[in-house]
């Protein structure tokens, strides 16, 4: 099984996802597989781990989340890198921290190997994959074109999974908000 641990940012960007699904309709490409997952903010490459362990893998996350207060989060406009078209993220403390989090438990509970674009990872949300060369020339263009936020809140977390990591069949096993630990005092 494949795992994925992400930030929720559709629900703060409804617009950017509307424009996408056009822009994507446009191109002939509204079967695109990144299309079918809401917008997120990966915080670890998906990883793989024998389906027994998966429900001790969702625990640790809901447990590196656990008291982690909603934080913002500074987007820069969208860039294209061959057929992905993403809006990068500041790496600020936060995401780092929790990246590195992730990395190391995964690493050290569930002998998950960091992966090498764990290494530098570079955060953000895709608004496009697997475009051809002319489709995400045209697509970049029309992104640029849209009301694009630059900065979006760290609110809610994703945990999903894919029985065997092939595009179109990742989907959301669960997600919770954030929660600020001294919210209740």
């Amino acid at each position: 099984m494949i795992i994925w641990v992400a930030l929720e940012t559709e629900n703060q960007m409804p617009e950017t996802k509307r424009d996408v699904m056009k822009i994507a309709s446009s191109l002939g490409r509204a079967d695109l597989p990144c299309l079918a997952l809401p917008l997120h903010l990966s915080l670890k490459i998906s990883f793989p781990v024998p389906e027994e362990k998966a429900d001790a893998v969702r625990r640790a996350v809901r447990e590196i989340f656990a008291g982690v207060a909603p934080f913002p989060i500074r987007l820069r406009g969208a860039e294209r890198r061959d057929g992905l078209i993403w809006l990068p993220a500041e790496p600020e403390f936060a995401l780092r921290t929790l990246h590195e989090e992730l990395d190391e438990r995964m690493r050290e509970e569930f002998d998950v190997p960091q992966a090498v674009f764990d290494r530098d990872f570079r955060f953000h949300v895709t608004l496009f994959q697997d475009l051809e060369d002319t489709e995400a020339a045209k697509a970049l263009g029309a992104v640029e074109a849209c009301v694009l936020p630059s900065r979006i809140w760290a609110k809610n977390v994703l945990i999903g999974s894919s029985p065997g990591g092939l595009p179109g069949t990742f989907g959301v096993d669960e997600i919770f908000p954030l929660s600020d630990p001294g919210a209740d005092r």
